[in-house]
């Protein structure tokens, strides 16, 4: 054993030896190199394209951090567009560098001629010769009349409009010569008096050989008549390579508005019953030119099978706006309608114009129902409370359920306002024989922290918002919901370590406590969660704070309510019947029966609906199918479900406002699509 470790310590020093006697034999430059960038570029020439006379002025730049104050050598050679060699430099130039490892180089082509494309590859080497980087570089040289240009209309010729999808008038440019390059185009429009109207700019991509057809903006051009268009194009070295300008009228059907208005004032255009069709369909120019219009009216259905249509002649003033009365006597039945209104011009150019409307056969009146409820975020911004109130006590829809956020309620430490819009829909939907849901949620991070149950500060603030709320209502509102998906982790907006059923319980079972407290007639709902996840419902049922055998939870809610949505949230929503709600229904009943009766407990879906949203969303004619199946079933089962709310009563964002998605299916869960349209009318 001792042999072998001599004779392996004789192995490990003969290595050692031999590294260090080749470290010395290195080059010192080669154990120097570290890091080096070689770059060769035009300082004021980003596109590396010279223009008629102009100087060459390419530079290779070195850049070595750790080398600072050694010297490098360069050697380079340039080829043309048929990789021909027009310049060899072999002779190694020396590159100084500072003391910060910079070093710079100015390439002498003064020998070059011609138009063409080149390319210069240059070599750094250390002064054993030894290459230490490479780098190259295209460039090239055109003259100043290599492009030409012109505006032309495709379409109108000097008298043209303008519509949403294509720009009817565009700068043309030709180059004459091989070599791609990019050119900033710059336009201004005036009115015929040389007022400014628009300035544009921007760079483009000019290919060799060919045309580049540019469009014109003119999309929201707001003055109207005869206007000019200047324009300038320019390489960075701000050569001026092409200019013209070009003389045209500014018409156009886009700039023709309407609404579909309603003598009754009807909220929505939905119309009731018998209720009398009393539409006016108005039109109206945005310009100041009075014109004179084909027009074409359809009428069609949510199938989209036309009903009615005619055609006409219409002449619109430069000021003011026509009215056509719409008489549908006998046209149409009950269902939604869809009123066009096709517009063309001399030019050819069209426009629809599309204006909703609904005519129901509404039997039923609001609390006669005690299925049939909505959601609806009534005290937002979208849309008037009162008219939406209106609509869902029209249609039928016995409670509406939505939130008074803590945070809304309590500003400051143990000051309680309910805010006014919460006291407005209240009232009003009491005038219409419609119940509220509140719902008691969403903590207040500002002044209490995550929600946490096991903190007795936090508890005890929310017992006392909720026994606020309680006491402003009185006996106007008998139901609460005890938060909102306290087991979903974003609307929840619980602590992250207590979002299990058991914690919920806790609050579930002091809140009610608290509530009844002040209003011994208030029905307590529990639950609200976000599905129907046995795992967090068995965590809630099982809590039994006070040890005596029962459920807390049970014992706590005078109803259970859970979320269900026929959705995987990413690409698909599902029918009522792929989603099978009857199980559902029989899944969370056999849950409340291990822990007490769950017949003595009312069973609510506080949330359900359909996404119109595009993509993984449904139409809006699948979503009134769903609708319907669900609560037919419901209807038939009496025994399963006692209350459904759909979520929600309108989309969550107006599509006219500057956030609404369209494919956001937060933001469209409506039974109303919109509450304005494109003229800010009161119109869903």
């Amino acid at each position: 054993m001792r042999t072998y470790l001599s004779r392996l310590a004789k192995v490990l020093s003969w290595v050692a030896m031999g590294l260090c006697l080749i470290f010395l034999l290195v080059p010192a430059e080669a154990q120097a190199a570290g890091t080096l960038e070689v770059t060769v570029k035009s300082p004021t020439n980003g596109d590396c394209i010279f223009t008629g006379d102009e100087v060459y002025d390419l530079t290779v730049y070195l850049h070595a951090p750790e080398n600072g104050n050694e010297t490098y050598y360069i050697t380079y050679r340039v080829t043309d567009s048929r990789k021909l060699d027009l310049i060899e430099c072999k002779e190694p130039i020396p590159i100084p560098l500072s003391k910060d490892g910079n070093g710079e180089y100015l390439l002498d082509f003064s020998s070059l001629k011609g138009r063409d494309t080149f390319c210069v590859e240059v070599t750094v080497t250390d002064q054993s010769g030894n290459t230490l980087g490479q780098a190259s570089c295209g460039f090239g040289r055109v003259a100043l009349e290599s492009v030409l240009s012109e505006v032309a209309n495709v379409r109108n010729g000097v008298l043209f409009s303008i519509d949403d999808a294509i720009p009817s008038r565009y700068l043309y440019l030709k180059k004459t010569d091989w070599i791609e390059e990019t050119l900033t185009v710059a336009y201004r429009i005036t009115d015929a008096d040389g007022n400014l109207l628009r300035l544009v700019k921007g760079s483009v991509r000019v290919p060799t050989k060919d045309y580049l057809v540019l469009p014109l903006n003119f999309y929201g051009l707001e003055h109207y008549g005869l206007c000019k268009i200047f324009y300038t194009v320019y390489d960075d070295s701000q050569n001026i390579r092409a200019q013209g300008s070009s003389y045209f009228h500014h018409y156009g059907s886009e700039y023709i508005k309407g609404s579909l208005d309603s003598a009754q004032n009807k909220p929505g255009l939905v119309f009731a019953n018998g209720e009398p069709l009393d539409l006016t369909l108005r039109l109206w120019k945005t310009d100041s030119i009075a014109e004179s219009f084909s027009v074409r009216y359809t009428l069609t259905d949510s199938f989209d099978a036309v009903i009615w249509e005619s055609e006409d002649t219409l002449t619109l003033p430069e000021k003011g706006d026509v009215t056509v009365p719409l008489d549908l006597t006998g046209k149409i039945g009950y269902g939604r309608f869809t009123y066009t209104v096709s517009v063309t011009d001399r030019f050819g150019n069209q426009k629809a114009l599309n204006f909703p409307f609904t005519r129901v056969l509404s039997t039923a009146k609001a609390g006669e129902m005690d299925l049939v409820n909505i959601n609806e975020h009534f005290t937002t911004n979208t849309g008037d409370p009162v008219l939406k109130l209106e609509l869902a006590a029209k249609a039928g829809f016995s409670l509406w359920r939505s939130a008074v956020p803590w945070v809304s309620v309590e500003k400051k430490y143990g000051v309680y306002t309910i805010p006014a819009a919460v006291d407005l829909v209240t009232n009003t939907a009491s005038d219409l024989d419609m119940d509220p849901l509140i719902i008691l949620a969403y903590g207040n991070d500002n002044l209490y922290g995550l929600p946490n149950p096991t903190n007795p500060i936090w508890l005890e603030a929310y017992l006392n918002y909720c026994r606020a709320v309680v006491r402003h209502f009185g006996d106007r509102v008998t139901y609460y919901e005890i938060w909102n998906e306290w087991n979903h982790s974003n609307m929840g907006k619980t602590d992250p370590a207590c979002r299990g059923g058991n914690y919920y319980a806790m609050v579930l079972t002091a809140a009610s406590k608290a509530i009844k407290e002040v209003n011994p007639n208030a029905k307590i709902i529990g639950g609200a969660m976000a599905g129907y996840g046995e795992a967090w419902m068995t965590d809630m049922l099982n809590y039994d704070g006070n040890n005596d055998g029962r459920s807390d939870a049970m014992e706590a809610m005078d109803g259970f309510s859970f979320h269900i949505y026929a959705t995987d949230w990413v690409s698909t929503f599902y029918s009522p019947h792929v989603q099978d709600y009857p199980g559902v229904y029989d899944h969370v009943i056999s849950i409340l029966d291990r822990y007490g009766d769950a017949s003595t407990k009312e069973i609510w879906v506080t949330e359900t609906g359909w996404s119109t949203c595009i993509g993984p969303g449904v139409t809006e004619e699948m979503q009134a199918a769903y609708m319907v199946q669900m609560y037919a079933w419901a209807l038939a089962h009496p025994d399963k479900v006692d209350r459904i709310f759909w979520y929600d009563m309108m989309n969550d964002c107006d599509p006219h406002a500057l956030d609404w998605d369209p494919k956001a299916g937060e933001h469209n869960w409506g039974l109303i699509h919109s509450w304005t349209n494109v003229d800010g009318e009161p119109l869903p």
